[in-house]
């Protein structure tokens, strides 16, 4: 016998407030209410690159129905980055869909002097570990965006994960 509804029951992503994890999540919430007949609450458990929040939504042992909006990060990257990953995605998860497609793209402040690509590598393959990009965590799309045009460029550039992707 599948799942029940429970009123108040918790559904949530695993990234900041304001961010895109959580701006989707709440775009979809009064749909998602509305089809299931109940009441749809975004509960964020933030941290680790959504890894605590499909940990959490694991853990939960309920006859309630509980739904993760988790990212590429940890559903496909973590199983093989993270040594001691408390969750199976393949054992412990069932898909249901994939809710959206998020572009990267590469914006700099005005004052840096690179207003091109090409400037921007060249900028960090001359001054090698002075270029950083953030992203909203570790193994994240931005994250692996960024290691990627590490790797395709040739150039060093430093890392900077922020507790998510809200502008602070």
């Amino acid at each position: 016998m599948g799942a029940v509804p429970c009123k108040g029951d918790h559904r949530g992503g695993g990234f900041a407030p304001g961010g895109g994890t959580d701006t989707v999540a709440r775009v979809m919430q009064k749909t998602l209410g509305d089809n299931l007949g109940q009441p749809v609450v975004v509960d964020n458990k933030t941290g680790a690159g959504g890894n605590i929040a499909v940990d959490t939504r694991r853990q939960k042992r309920t006859r309630c129905y509980t739904i993760v909006l988790a990212n590429v990060g940890a559903l496909t990257v973590a199983p093989y980055t993270v040594a001691r990953l408390p969750y199976d995605p393949m054992r412990d998860l069932a898909p249901i869909t994939m809710a959206v497609v998020f572009p990267n793209v590469i914006c700099v402040h005005a004052s840096v002097p690179a207003k091109t690509l090409a400037e921007l590598i060249k900028m960090a393959r001359d001054k090698p570990d002075t270029v950083a990009f953030g992203s909203s965590g570790i193994n994240g799309a931005a994250h692996l965006a960024g290691e990627l045009l590490k790797l395709m460029a040739k150039a060093e550039f430093v890392h900077v994960p922020y507790k998510g992707g809200a502008r602070h």
